[in-house]
């Protein structure tokens, strides 16, 4: 008998499971979600319910697992639309860009969670997934847009700051849902997701609160033009053309086909009184040919500016 000699083999085949012992581990994790996924597309919440107590006891750090729970708790909570936004006009004549859909919100989609308890459980459920994963930038997204929904300014500014900071401090860190690479437009996708929650506090008639996320927007994503025009919009409203003038001109600096900002334009050249210099823009705004809803509003002005010449424009 070899005592060595059988410590070796032992220590031999505990070295050969610990390999499969992790990837066991992971698979458990991986079954959890799958399982839960495949229930909520059932929306089967007593078998969700089992699931998630499961993967809770298996694994209690699991960042996917309370990310699932979150998802789970705004599902059991009715929703509810959001109110319409009475911006979807100009105001005196001037339009800010149309929010993107939040596509990243998943099922969250437009709807707003009515249930501010089940909220309050998803909200803390995110912020303890973010502790763990701070480089998840869909979550701060998705955690400051339930911020929003509890009426939460602060919260929700504080964590659009903290995780803008984060990506702008460590962009070969950022995750996204399920640990993925962030998606290669984030550039575009962040500061349009922010103009949703921008035009939301214009249409609730809180443009300081508008005009703070604008800010931020172009503190950390100065290229998109999106924000610049939403300050020009914020000072056109208390009729500060000058300030309005250098927002719509940084704007179209940073985009300069963009047919809304170059409508902006003409309509402020039209209230300064300079009604052929805003004739120029709305040309352009024709000639670009790129939105229609821009191509019919600058067919409008430029009939109003001079009768029956519109027809000739583009000639």
């Amino acid at each position: 008998m070899e005592p060595t000699g059988t410590g070796k083999r032992k220590g031999g085949r505990w070295l050969f499971f610990i390999p499969w012992m992790l990837a066991a581990s992971a698979w458990g994790t991986l079954n959890y979600g799958e399982r839960f996924d495949a229930q909520w597309n059932r929306r089967d919440f007593p078998a969700m319910e089992r699931t998630l107590r499961d993967w809770k006891k298996s694994n209690p750090l699991d960042v996917e697992m309370l990310v699932a729970y979150g998802r789970y708790y705004l599902q059991r909570s009715p929703q509810r639309a959001d109110p319409p936004n009475p911006l979807a006009g100009p105001r005196d004549g001037f339009f800010l860009h149309r929010p993107l859909p939040v596509e990243f919100l998943g099922e969250m989609g437009k709807a707003v969670p009515a249930d501010r308890r089940l909220t309050a459980w998803a909200v803390q459920c995110w912020k303890e997934a973010l502790r763990l994963s701070p480089e998840r930038l869909d979550l701060y997204l998705r955690l400051a847009r339930l911020y929003q929904a509890l009426g939460d300014f602060r919260s929700q500014y504080d964590t659009l700051g903290d995780g803008l900071e984060y990506a702008d401090k460590h962009p070969r860190r950022l995750r996204w849902d399920g640990g993925r690479k962030p998606p290669l437009y984030l550039s575009k996708l962040v500061p349009e997701a922010l103009q949703d929650s921008i035009a939301h506090y214009f249409g609730q008639g809180e443009p300081e609160r508008a005009l703070d996320l604008a800010k931020l927007s172009i503190t950390f994503y100065p290229a998109h033009p999106f924000a610049y025009n939403s300050i020009a919009f914020y000072y056109a409203a208390k009729q500060d053309w000058r300030r309005t003038l250098k927002y719509l001109l940084l704007a179209h600096t940073k985009a300069r086909k963009n047919s809304l900002v170059l409508l902006n334009l003409g309509n402020l050249l039209e209230k300064l009184g300079k009604g052929r210099e805003a004739g120029v823009f709305y040309r352009k705004v024709l000639r670009l040919n790129t939105d229609g809803d821009c191509v019919r509003e600058a067919r409008r002005r430029l009939d109003h500016l001079a009768p029956g010449r519109t027809s000739r424009v583009l000639n």
